[in-house]
């Protein structure tokens, strides 16, 4: 579920992510993410928070940085 969030809010905000990624590889990022760093699903779901309010802000300004080449860091960075 979380990952088809992620998805959704990448696909929204960002040209031609689907050809990047797919709910499969984020759903294999966030398993990877629980299990080998112990990240919990609270700081995945404050994350997603943060990601949407950063687009959210992106849009008001007009400013776009996030792109299809640099969409897998953002998502370690979110």
């Amino acid at each position: 579920m979380l990952a088809h969030k992620l998805f959704i809010i990448l696909v929204d905000a960002v040209p031609g992510a689907s050809e990047v990624v797919s709910v499969q590889t984020i759903s294999q990022f966030l398993s990877f993410m629980k299990q080998d760093v112990n990240m919990l699903i609270e700081e995945i779901i404050i994350a997603t928070v943060l990601l949407q309010r950063f687009i959210l802000k992106q849009a008001e300004k007009d400013v776009h940085v996030l792109g299809a080449k640099n969409i897998g860091m953002i998502l370690i960075i979110s």
